[in-house]
């Protein structure tokens, strides 16, 4: 996810005036996750699937904490991420936890250096994707540090070798202030949340600046993109309906037992 640090005023208001029919965001964005090489890119998400949030499935994650992040700060972002989830009848349940020390700060080195942590460099058996949370200031070509987290691949949760993310902690104090209102908060989380999206086949073309507004007004936030926009400052916790149904699908193809 890509971090878009300067928000004007008239952006602001220009978001919050589209149309109600407001299309997904064009792409690509020149993006560095790419789709991953499986046989269905699209695999039951291609029928649509109507979404019970009462038929739960659950997304079995190995949680790994870089440098200064603690294991109790991992799982406390990794709650306020599971909030994005759960309307769709996904559960995201930590299955194992590990802090480690690792090097450098690039993003696809990173998810290299967790994938030497287990056998065959797959995820550990009984999960569905492993999250590296990091300190660190991560960066990733062609974005340079504008960059927030990344997955290995769009779609990854099929890949054993490819359910691998990395996603970075900037802190608590993020909000950013508009008057009465405030966008731009909570960003830990949704990093942590958005970057699953993409391990289940969510890209950022599919995201739309509707559908966000709705889940963090009785917050006072005003950001008004659902969660798989890569522009952070307008971010929301919640998934759009096109997003919501590619996520569910992906996770039904592949995560359910």
């Amino acid at each position: 996810m890509r971090r878009f640090l300067v928000l004007s005023f008239i952006g602001l208001v220009a978001a919050l005036a589209l149309p109600a029919n407001s299309v997904p965001l064009p792409g690509p964005f020149n993006d560095p996750e790419e789709a991953c090489d499986l046989q269905s890119l699209s695999p039951a998400a291609a029928h649509v699937p109507v979404i019970d949030p009462e038929d739960k499935i659950f997304i079995d994650v190995f949680l790994l904490a870089d440098r200064n992040i603690t294991q109790a700060r991992a799982a406390t972002i990794l709650a306020g991420a599971k909030e994005s989830y759960e309307p769709l009848g996904l559960t995201l349940r930590v299955r194992g936890a590990k802090k480690v020390e690792f090097k450098g700060t690039g993003a696809f080195d990173l998810i290299d250096q967790a994938r030497d942590l287990f056998p065959d460099g797959e995820r550990p058996a009984g999960t569905d994707a492993v999250l590296l949370l990091t300190s660190a200031d991560i960066e990733a070509a062609p974005v340079g540090k504008a960059v927030a987290g990344l997955a290995a691949c769009v779609g990854g949760v099929g890949s054993p070798s490819r359910a691998f993310l990395v996603a970075e902690d900037p802190g608590e104090n993020t909000a950013f202030r508009v008057g009465p209102a405030k966008t731009y908060d909570n960003i830990p989380a949704k990093i942590l949340a958005h970057e699953p999206g993409h391990l289940l086949g969510v890209h950022h073309h599919y995201a739309n600046c509707v559908e966000g507004i709705p889940s963090e007004a009785d917050e006072g936030e005003v950001s008004a993109c659902t969660l798989m926009t890569n522009f952070a400052n307008v971010i929301s916790i919640n998934f759009g309906t096109l997003e919501s149904a590619v996520a569910r699908g992906y996770a039904e193809e592949y995560a359910r037992p």
